[in-house]
């Protein structure tokens, strides 16, 4: 019985831990509500980008078009749809 349970506690915990961490990670660009914040997530989305240099050349062009559209947004104090371009940039540079 215990071996049959073993693999499936471990599953159901990778899942959690899954879960918690793209929530935590989707959760702090969300919470752009001033320039300071979009300034920053910006910083770090970039940070993110150099510390995983393996995009293609298509997606490294994609990527700085959505953070340029990300800055415009912060610029224009638009910081719901600044933080949702953000997100779709960490999006494309998360490291698994």
């Amino acid at each position: 019985m215990i071996r049959k349970t073993l693999p499936l506690a471990h599953l159901v915990l990778g899942a959690l831990l899954l879960v918690h961490t793209h929530g935590a990670l989707a959760n702090s660009a969300s919470q752009v509500t001033n320039a300071l914040e979009c300034k920053q997530a910006l910083i770090d989305t970039n940070e993110a980008r150099n510390a995983n240099p393996e995009l293609g050349p298509k997606s490294a062009k994609i990527f700085e078009e959505v953070i340029g559209q990300a800055e415009a947004k912060c610029a224009a104090n638009d910081f719901a749809a600044a933080a949702e371009l953000i997100n779709i940039a960490r999006g494309m540079v998360a490291s698994e």
